[in-house]
Formats: C-alpha cells, sequence, structure tokens
C-alpha cells in the first residue's frame, strides 16, 4: 500500500508539472507552502526512494521515444543493447548501489554453481565404443551471463531492467548527468506539498536539540496531526516542535 502511494503522488507530481513549464507566480506560490527551512536537496536525500520513482519514468518515457524512432527494428536494437547491458557487471553494481537509483545498500552475491551431471549416483558407467573405458563427466562450465552470481539474485534483475536505457554507453553515466542537469526540482517540491507533508514524510535532518522530541505516531494513531512537520533522526522521525 505505501509503494502505491508514492508511485500516486510522484505520478500526480509528474503529471502535474509536465503539464506545462511551472511560471514565477507558480513558483512563489509553491515556495509558500512548504516549511521555511525546506531545502529540495536535503529532502531528497533523505527520500531517495522518491527520485527513484522519478528517474525509472523518465528511462521509460526514454525508451518508449526511441521505440517510435525505430519501430521496425527496435527489438534488434534492445537484444544487442540488452546484451551489453548485462555484460558490464561493474556498471550494473554502480546502479544498484545509487541510492537515487537502484538503491541497494550492500550487494549480496551468491555463487552460481553450474549445473552439471552428478557422478555420485551408481548407475552402471559408460562405455566409449572405442576404447571401452568409462565416459569422462562433463566438465563444468562458466555460467552464462544471465545466471551470474549477480544476475540470478531477482530483486537486482528487476531493478536493473527498470533502468536500462536502450543505445546508451554507460545508462550510469548518463542517469548521474540526469540527475545533475535534468531532474525536475519543482516536482519533488511540489510532492512534498501536495503529499509527503500530509503523510508525514521528514523534510530535513534534525537539529541536535529535537532528537528527544516525540516520534511521529502512527497514521492510525488519533494522535496524529497531518499539519505537524517530522525530522529524521538516522532513520527515526521525530516531530519538529513549533517555535
Amino acid at each position: 500500500m505505501k509503494h502505491s502511494k508514492l508511485l500516486f503522488s510522484m505520478a500526480l507530481a509528474l503529471s502535474f508539472m509536465g503539464c506545462s513549464s511551472m511560471g514565477v507566480d507558480e513558483s512563489e506560490s509553491l515556495a509558500e507552502n512548504l516549511p521555511s527551512d525546506f531545502k529540495v536537496e536535503e529532502y531528497m536525500e533523505l527520500n531517495p526512494k522518491l527520485v527513484r520513482v522519478y528517474v525509472k519514468n523518465y528511462v521509460t518515457e526514454y525508451n518508449d521515444s526511441v521505440k517510435k524512432a525505430s519501430p521496425d527494428n527496435f527489438k534488434e536494437l534492445r537484444s544487442a543493447d540488452s546484451a551489453k547491458f548485462y555484460s558490464n557487471e561493474a556498471m550494473m553494481k554502480q546502479i544498484l548501489l545509487d541510492p537515487m537509483m537502484g538503491g541497494f545498500a550492500t550487494i549480496e552475491e551468491t555463487p552460481v554453481t553450474p549445473v552439471t551431471k552428478d557422478t555420485t549416483k551408481t548407475e552402471p558407467a559408460a562405455k566409449d565404443s572405442t576404447t571401452q573405458e568409462p565416459a569422462k563427466a562433463p566438465e563444468a562450465t562458466e555460467p552464462p551471463a544471465a545466471t551470474s552470481a549477480l544476475l540470478s539474485n531477482a530483486k537486482y534483475r528487476k531493478t536493473l531492467q527498470k533502468l536500462n536505457l536502450i543505445g546508451i554507453e554507460n545508462d550510469y553515466d548518463h542517469l548521474k548527468t540526469f540527475l545533475k542537469t535534468k531532474l525536475d526540482l519543482d516536482a519533488i517540491k511540489y510532492q512534498y506539498s501536495a503529499y509527503g507533508r500530509d503523510a508525514g514524510w521528514v523534510y530535513r535532518k534534525c537539529r541536535e536539540d529535537e532528537k528527544a522530541n516525540e516520534l511521529r505516531p502512527s497514521f492510525t494513531d488519533i494522535n496524529y496531526n497531518a499539519s505537524d512537520l517530522y525530522c529524521d533522526d538516522n532513520g527515526v522521525a521525530r516531530k519538529i516542535t513549533k517555535k
């Protein structure tokens, strides 16, 4: 449910911002609805999942534009690009570990054991028709890229599939540039103003004198007030006391 609400809130912000460029009056009006000490960069740092939704939306739109531009050979382009993408393990790890892209704190790599013939069974050994000696068991082979230690993890594979840009040489570098130069900060601000604030999202780090403040109550708690503001104390949401 929480993930669905997140997707909805960001989709709402993206659709709103996509209608037209925000003018001066709209920007000023948006700023008035934000806390006076609100900084969008800090809000994104504390809520990277929000940016990840934005990035995945960008990748989808980008790939759709490639498909529209090359409808006849899109499958071939996608196949060739995927082969290159999934063979670059160093780049895939960068994507997975970036908080604004994959969002994984660490990567757990479980070695993949190639499937080989079980030679422990007591079945009669096969005979070589020429030498009459028992035939040798097949040697183990390296697993293909699709079943590597990294890609054998379903959650990593699912995340990477949503972040593969068709026709881009280095997807990680491209997405880093996108985040630095093309991320719509007004859309992020609008998400907090329209949804994040009422939902109790933290928007800044707690000051030292706020680290003993009361914790954010559950959304179902009768004491929950949508007008309250919250800060982050090392992963714990605390109420900001109004002065």
